[in-house]
């Protein structure tokens, strides 16, 4: 799996990650610290993974262009999570200019 080969490569091979940490539904992997952190959530209740990417938009890290949620997706995913964090997520990014 790319993916894995790619996390060996930026040091998180003491981890042992496996292809089912990716790929079987309920997995959150978080690697890294604010602000450089990344979430790797396997499912999320009330969407489904063919829907949100297809309604994936393309952006820039760097000079690498990468796949992220849409905004409304985004909001959904707070939405339904039914955290305080994300509730006042989702007060700031229902105010952000479109």
């Amino acid at each position: 799996m790319k993916l894995l080969k790619a996390l060996n490569k930026f040091g998180f091979g003491e981890l042992n990650l496996d292809v089912r940490d990716f790929t079987e539904p309920g997995h959150i992997i978080q690697l890294g610290y604010e602000p450089m952190k990344i979430d790797f959530i396997t499912s999320i209740q009330g969407l489904n993974f063919e829907s949100v990417w297809e309604n994936r938009v393309e952006g820039s890290y760097g000079d690498i262009r990468v796949p992220f949620i849409n905004l409304p997706d985004l909001i959904a995913t707070r939405e339904i999570s039914n955290r305080p964090p994300d509730a006042a997520d989702v007060n700031i990014l229902k105010n952000l200019p479109r």
